[in-house]
């Protein structure tokens, strides 16, 4: 069996594979028998930053990497093999399943020499195309997001996270409260939940994603050489769900890739794992693993 090691997103933690016993891909995998772990990554939770926040992101840039950039290196150099080592005791490979920015980072991390047996990669709520609004003086005031687009109530003194209003946030995430031609995605208990799983934000990821990240993911998919499976919401607000904008995005990994699926999940916001299809989407993603595991002998490796 794999070893299913799940990345969070922009202002949640860990806690966002395990919210409760409905929505939480640690229940299903019990249930399959497939471990799962999952990890605040650096600069939330526990877990120590890193990049250094306060690092400004024109000072990156001249170096020719970004905040993702180096956060996914660092995720593959360090973190993920020590995840393997502490978790992999029981099981034949790893398959990294990733949400949204963390998505970005997993594959900027799957594109690099590994010292840890990855077997595939999930990845949701990303994409090349994205609905966000450019405005880069704004963008770069605030460190690569706005106040007005984020809907954030907070930006700390040191200017190098910030924090969204939950209600904003809900409605970004989930279209939650729905508007009156829209239907309803997410159980609404879910929102209760809110509160405890925003965490501040850094604005150096913001920035990536918003600014930077359209130009250059492509010399990272490219360089994928294990099965993957991508997915977007088709109510998801940030990204393009359209056949032509994730066929751009997955066609980029079939250059090393031995198995690319490109999935639109219907009825789904941006926030799929939280949603009224978030089960039927982490199902997918166990199958997907098992079937991962399962066909290393065959594909091997295209590095």
């Amino acid at each position: 069996m794999p070893l299913i090691v799940c990345i969070h997103g922009a202002s949640y933690d860990s806690k966002y594979f395990d919210i409760d016993f409905q929505h939480s891909i640690f229940t299903l995998g019990e249930t399959l028998q497939i471990p799962v772990v999952a990890f605040d990554r650096p600069g939330y939770g526990g877990s120590t930053a890193y990049p250094d926040p306060k690092v400004k992101n024109e000072d990156l840039e001249r170096r020719g990497t970004t905040f993702v950039q180096e956060q996914g290196k660092y995720l593959n150099s360090t973190v993920l093999p020590a995840v393997w080592k502490e978790f992999g005791s029981g099981a034949s490979s790893m398959v990294v399943l990733a949400h949204s920015i963390g998505g970005m980072i997993a594959i900027v991390a799957a594109a690099e020499p590994k010292e840890y047996p990855l077997a595939g990669l999930v990845v949701s709520g990303i994409g090349c195309k994205s609905h966000m609004h450019e405005s880069l003086n704004s963008s770069r005031r605030n460190g690569g997001y706005s106040r007005e687009n984020s809907g954030s109530d907070q930006i700390d003194e040191q200017r190098t996270h910030i924090r969204f209003n939950p209600k904003v946030k809900d409605r970004l995430m989930l279209n939650f409260p729905p508007k009156a031609n829209e239907v309803l995605l997410v159980d609404p208990k879910i929102t209760s939940y809110t509160e405890v799983l925003n965490n501040p934000v850094p604005l150096g990821e913001l920035h990536d994603v918003r600014t930077t990240w359209q130009s250059y993911w492509c010399s990272y998919a490219e360089r994928v050489t294990v099965p993957f499976l991508y997915a977007v919401g088709d109510q998801d607000g940030f990204w393009d769900s359209s056949e032509e904008g994730t066929m751009q995005f997955t066609e980029v990994f079939r250059t090393k890739s031995p198995k690319v699926e490109n999935v639109v999940i219907p009825m789904a916001p941006h926030c799929m794992e939280m949603s009224l299809q978030g089960t039927a989407w982490l199902l997918r993603c166990l199958g997907f693993a098992i079937e991962c595991s399962m066909g290393q002998a065959f594909w091997g490796s295209r590095e």
